[in-house]
């Protein structure tokens, strides 16, 4: 299982995303590549509810132990970001979410930035350990209309030339539904 390998700086991370999702009572909060959901967890408390999606079954276990164990309104899903997406989009239907991506190295895959979009999210907190496919990644969610508000760094990694950052994006303005 894959876990943020410096604490105190996962802390301030899961405290900036909190204040940066600016999250609302009643306002779903979906996590894709959750691994083993501590950044879910972190906004399942202030939202009141967040689902997690994770490919690795053992991560969604111990995701799913976590909020048992700590009685947070969480649930998580072992499934592949894209084959989960349009479930999501049907289950969300109407009710905006803010997202949180946190992809591996690769950034997001084929059709994941589609995917999140078919969400109709009111924000996306895009968390990448790699700078240039997150640039990449940005600039397909700004051909769409979207804007980047905030773009953090954190020195996740300290002494190397590593960066965890972390991109804020609003949705373009949409009609109600």
């Amino acid at each position: 299982d894959f876990y943020q390998t410096n604490p105190a700086v996962a802390n301030l991370i899961a405290r900036d995303l909190v204040q940066l999702a600016q999250i609302k009572p009643g306002v779903p909060v979906v996590d894709l590549y959750c691994g083993v959901g501590g950044f879910t967890l972190v906004m399942a408390k202030a939202a009141g509810w967040a689902l997690g999606v994770e490919s690795n079954e053992g991560a969604v276990r111990r995701a799913k132990e976590s909020a048992q164990v700590e009685h947070i309104p969480a649930e998580f899903i072992a499934a592949e970001v894209a084959e989960a997406a349009p479930a999501l989009a049907s289950r969300l239907a109407g009710r905006r979410p803010v997202v949180l991506v946190n992809p591996a190295r690769r950034g997001l895959e084929d059709g994941v930035a589609e995917a999140i979009r078919n969400l109709r999210p009111r924000r996306v907190l895009y968390l990448s350990c790699n700078p240039t496919a997150l640039a990449r990644d940005l600039r397909s969610f700004q051909a769409d209309g979207w804007r980047v508000t905030h773009i953090r760094p954190y020195d996740m990694f300290p002494n190397t030339a590593h960066l965890e950052v972390l991109a804020v994006l609003e949705a373009p303005v949409v009609p109600e539904d």
